[in-house]
C-alpha cells in the first residue's frame, strides 16, 4: 500500500485545519491502480506553499515509481498540472530481453527442454512483477509436482535497463534429489483399521516416483469417506529419509520418503433433519441417521424416513469398506408408498449394488428384487414381483458436477427379468438420457435434454411400475402434473412401455447466483411407438445457484389443457 498523509499546521493558534485531497490524473491502463493505492492530502492553507508542494511532489514521484514499476513502467513523469492535481505519464513499457533459465540436479535433459519451452515470459513480452512472479512459481511447480518435491529457487534476478526499456531475467532452480514413495505412516486412527486407508492408496506403491496429484487424490478420496473429518496427506523431504539407490545414467541419488497420512475421525453417530418442498411431491420432512462403524467392521450404515404429501419412504443402506478407491459395494432396502394420478403403489425394493468409477465413467451393477402392490382408482389391488439384474453406465463430462455450464451427462440403464427366475413376467428394459450444456457470450447457457425409454414385455400387466414409464412435471415435461403423461386406464394414468422426452432451455445469468430461463419441453409415454404423440410445454423461470445445484422455479403452460402450472425443485444433473 502506498498511502502518505502529509498534514502541516499553518499556525499554533489554528485548532482545526481543513484538509484537501490531491487528485491524480493518469493514463487509463494504470489509473485504477493509482487511485487505489496512492493518496496525498494537504491542509488547504498550505496548498500554495512552494516548500510543501515540492515535498508532496517528491513523495508522489517516489510512490508512483515504486507502484508503476510493478507494471513494467520504470521511467514515469510526475508533475503538478493544477493547484491540487498531479499528472502522471507512464513513459514506455519495459519488455523482456534476455532470459537465462538454469536447472541443476538430476533432471532429464528432455524434461529441462520441456520446462524451458513452456516458460511463459519470452523476449519481447511486456514485463510486470505479477507475470515475473507467476512464471517463476509455475516453473518451480512443474518440478515439485512430479519427482522433485524438494526443488527450490536458488537465485532469481530481473535486471532492469530503464534507458533501453528492457528487463533481463535469470532464474536458477536446484531440483534436489528425485523422490519415490516409502511406506505409509498413518496417524490419528482410533476406531478404524489401517486397511481403511491402505485400500485407497493402491497407486502409492513403495518405490514408485512421487506425484503430487496422487497424494491429493488420496487425500480427497479419504476426505469423501464417512470415516474421517480431516485428512492430510504428504511426504516430508528430510535428511533423515533413506537413500534408495543411485541412478546409473545420471549418477543421481533417489530418496525414499514415507507417505504421511494424518486423519481425524468423524463422530460415529450422526442424525440430521430436513424440510423442503417440490411441486411434484409437495411438502417434505425427513430424518436420517448414520453410523459408519457397524459391528466394528467399518460398515457404513444409514437409514432414514422421508414423508412427503404424495409419497412416503423408509430406507436402510449398508456400504461396505471399499476394496480399492474406485469400487463401492452396498446393499439396501426401500419401502415406499406413493399416489400420483390416481395410482397408489406400495413397493418393497431390495438391492445389492457394485459401483465402479473409472475417471468420468461410473458403472453400476445391481441385482434388485422389486415387489409392488398397485391399485388404480376404483379397481382391485394387484401385486407384481420381479428379480432384475441391471447395469447402468453414467458419463459425467461436464465442467462442474453441481453447476454445469459446459459439457454433457449421459446415462444408459439396461435391465431384464425372467419368469424362470422368480419374476411374474419376462421383460427387457432400457432407459437412455442425455444432457448437454453450452455457455456462450459469458452469461448465456443453452441446456439440451433428451430421454428415450423402452420396456419390451408382451404387455404391462405384471411389470412393476418401476420398469414402466410416465412423464410430466419438473425435470421432464413442464406444464403438466407430475407423472400425468402415460397410459390412461379409466381415471388413472399408469406406466407405458415406450417413452420419448426432449427439452431445450436457455438461461441468462445476471451474476453468479441468479438466472432467468425460457424453455420448451415435449414428450409422451405410450405402449407402442406408433401411439406416441408429442405433448408440448413451454414457459419461463428463475434459477438460484446453491451448493446442491440450482433451485428452479418455473411457470409453464401445457398445450393439452392450456392450464398454467408452477414447478419448483432442485435441478440436479443425473
Amino acid at each position: 500500500m502506498f498511502r502518505v498523509m502529509l498534514l502541516t499546521i499553518a499556525s499554533a493558534a489554528c485548532a482545526v485545519a481543513s484538509a484537501a485531497e490531491i487528485r491524480f490524473k493518469a493514463p487509463e491502463n494504470v489509473n485504477e491502480l493509482v487511485q487505489q493505492y496512492i493518496e496525498l492530502e494537504v491542509e488547504d492553507a498550505d496548498a500554495d506553499d512552494p516548500t510543501v508542494r515540492d515535498t508532496l511532489l517528491h513523495q508522489a514521484r517516489d510512490d508512483v515509481r515504486e507502484l508503476l514499476a510493478t507494471e513494467g513502467y520504470f521511467t514515469p513523469t510526475v508533475r503538478w498540472s493544477d493547484r491540487l492535481l498531479i499528472t502522471i505519464e507512464t513513459g514506455p513499457a519495459t519488455e523482456i530481453g534476455d532470459v537465462d533459465l538454469r536447472i541443476s540436479g538430476p533432471v532429464e535433459s528432455a524434461r529441462i527442454e520441456q520446462l524451458k519451452k513452456h516458460w511463459t515470459l519470452t523476449t519481447g513480452m511486456r514485463f510486470t512483477q505479477q507475470r515475473w512472479d507467476e512464471a517463476k512459481q509455475n516453473l518451480l511447480r512443474n518440478l515439485t509436482d512430479r519427482d522433485f518435491p524438494a526443488a527450490r529457487i536458488v537465485d532469481s534476478k530481473a535486471l532492469i535497463e530503464p534507458e533501453l526499456q528492457r528487463a533481463n531475467l535469470s532464474v536458477h532452480i536446484d531440483s534436489g534429489p528425485a523422490y519415490v514413495y516409502g511406506p505409509l505412516q498413518i496417524k490419528g486412527l482410533a476406531r478404524y483399521r489401517s486397511t481403511q486407508i491402505d485400500n485407497y492408496a493402491g497407486s502409492l506403491s513403495v518405490g514408485e516416483p512421487y506425484r503430487r496429484e496422487e497424494l491429493l487424490r488420496l487425500q480427497n478420496d479419504l476426505q469423501n469417506t464417512p470415516y474421517f473429518a480431516t485428512v492430510d496427506v504428504r511426504i516430508v523431504p528430510t535428511e533423515q529419509t533413506a537413500v534408495l539407490n543411485t541412478d546409473p545414467e545420471y549418477g543421481a541419488i533417489k530418496v525414499s520418503a514415507p507417505v504421511e497420512v494424518f486423519v481425524v475421525e468423524r463422530a460415529p453417530h450422526r442424525i440430521s433433519f430436513g424440510v423442503g418442498a417440490s411441486s411434484d411431491a409437495g411438502a417434505r420432512t425427513q430424518i436420517n441417521y448414520s453410523f459408519p462403524d457397524l459391528f466394528g467392521r467399518a460398515w457404513d450404515f444409514s437409514t432414514g424416513l422421508k414423508i412427503e404429501q404424495k409419497q412416503q419412504s423408509l430406507y436402510a443402506d449398508m456400504f461396505f469398506p471399499r476394496p480399492d478407491a474406485d469400487t463401492q459395494d452396498s446393499v439396501g432396502v426401500v419401502f415406499r408408498n406413493e399416489e400420483f394420478e390416481n395410482l397408489q403403489v406400495f413397493s418393497q425394493t431390495y438391492r445389492a449394488t457394485r459401483a465402479v468409477i473409472d475417471n468420468r465413467l461410473e458403472t453400476r451393477y445391481a441385482l434388485t428384487l422389486e415387489n409392488s402392490i398397485e391399485q388404480p382408482a376404483g379397481q382391485a389391488e394387484n401385486s407384481r414381483l420381479a428379480l432384475v439384474p441391471s447395469v447402468t453406465y453414467i458419463w459425467r463430462l461436464v465442467d462442474n458436477l453441481r453447476m454445469p455450464r459446459h459439457g454433457g451427462n449421459y446415462l444408459v440403464d439396461l435391465a431384464a427379468a425372467s419368469e424362470e427366475l422368480v419374476s411374474d413376467t419376462s421383460f427387457a428394459y432400457v432407459d437412455m438420457r442425455a444432457q448437454y450444456f453450452f455457455t456462450f457470450a459469458d452469461d448465456w447457457t443453452l441446456i439440451l435434454r433428451a430421454e428415450l425409454g423402452g420396456n419390451f414385455a408382451v404387455d404391462n400387466d405384471e411389470v412393476p411400475q418401476r420398469y414402466l414409464f410416465r412423464t410430466g412435471g419438473s425435470n421432464s415435461v413442464r406444464g403438466y402434473d407430475y407423472q400425468s403423461i402415460g397410459v390412461l386406464d379409466g381415471t388413472t394414468v399408469v406406466g407405458a412401455r415406450r417413452l420419448v422426452v426432449a427439452s431445450a432451455e436457455l438461461n441468462y445469468w445476471f451474476d453468479d447466483y441468479w438466472a432467468a430461463a425460457v424453455f420448451y419441453d415435449a414428450g409422451d409415454a405410450k405402449n407402442s411407438i406408433s401411439e406416441l404423440e408429442w405433448n408440448y410445454g413451454y414457459g419461463i423461470g428463475a434459477r438460484y445457484a446453491t451448493p446442491a445445484g440450482p433451485i428452479a422455479l418455473d411457470i409453464a403452460q401445457g398445450d393439452d389443457d392450456g392450464d398454467i402450472r408452477y414447478h419448483f425443485a432442485v435441478s440436479i444433473p443425473f
